[in-house]
C-alpha cells in the first residue's frame, strides 16, 4: 500500500497538472479509460515489486522439549542475499518509493503555482467575476494542500528512506535498542504519511 499512496498522490498531481497546464487537452488526455488503465498498472507494479517480499522470510517448524510443535520466523534464501538486500530494500526501495514520487509531486507542484500565478498577474481582481475569484481562491487552497502534501512526503518519507538503506545494508547504527527505536519511528511515520495524503 505504501508504494500504490506514493504513486496515487504523484498521478493525482501530474493528473492536475495536466488540467492546470494544458486546459484545452485535459478531456482528450484525462479520459476515463486512461485514468482507470493507469490506475491499473500502478497497482500492477506495486504487487510486482512486493512479490519477492513474499519470500524472504520462512515459516520453521519444529519441535521443543516438551515434544511440542512450535513455529518459527525464519530468515529465508533472499534475505539472505547482500545484493538482493542492497539492490530491491535499498535502491529500489528509495528509487520508487521515494525519489520518483517526490520529485514528480515537486515538479508538477511548482509548475501549477507558477501557472496559477502567471494567470492571477495576466487578470487583476477587479475585472474578475465573482465566479472566478472563488475558483482562483480554490485553486489557491488546493495548491496549499498540495504543497502540505509534498512537505509531508518528504518530513515522513526521508527517514523512512534512511532507515531502510542502514537496514537493509546490515548498518544499523548501534545496539538492537537503537534499531527498535528506528523502526518504531518508522512505522509511525510512514502510516501518518499515507494518510496525510488522501
Amino acid at each position: 500500500t505504501q508504494m500504490c499512496t506514493a504513486w496515487l498522490t504523484s498521478f493525482v498531481s501530474v493528473e492536475r497538472f495536466i488540467a492546470i497546464i494544458f486546459p484545452l487537452h485535459h478531456a482528450v488526455i484525462c479520459t476515463l479509460s486512461r485514468i482507470q488503465y493507469s490506475i491499473a498498472v500502478i497497482m500492477l507494479i506495486s504487487v510486482l515489486y512486493n512479490v519477492p517480499r513474499y519470500f524472504e522470510y520462512s515459516v520453521k517448524v519444529y519441535q521443543d522439549d516438551y515434544n511440542k510443535t512450535l513455529t518459527k520466523l525464519d530468515i529465508g534464501v533472499l534475505k539472505q542475499m547482500t545484493y538482493y538486500n542492497i539492490i530491491h530494500g535499498g535502491v529500489l526501495y528509495s528509487i520508487l518509493l521515494f525519489v520518483i514520487p517526490l520529485f514528480t509531486l515537486t515538479v508538477t507542484n511548482i509548475k501549477i503555482i507558477l501557472e496559477l500565478k502567471k494567470g492571477r498577474e495576466a487578470m487583476p481582481a477587479r475585472s474578475m467575476s465573482i465566479n472566478q475569484r472563488k475558483e482562483q481562491q480554490q485553486q489557491r487552497g488546493l495548491t496549499i494542500v498540495t504543497l502540505c502534501v509534498v512537505l509531508m512526503f518528504f518530513i515522513c518519507g526521508f527517514p523512512d528512506v534512511i532507515f531502510n538503506i542502514l537496514w537493509e545494508t546490515g548498518s544499523t547504527c548501534g545496539n538492537y535498542s537503537n534499531a527498535r527505536r528506528k523502526h518504531l519511528i518508522r512505522h509511525i511515520l510512514t502510516p501518518l504519511e499515507q494518510k496525510l495524503h488522501f
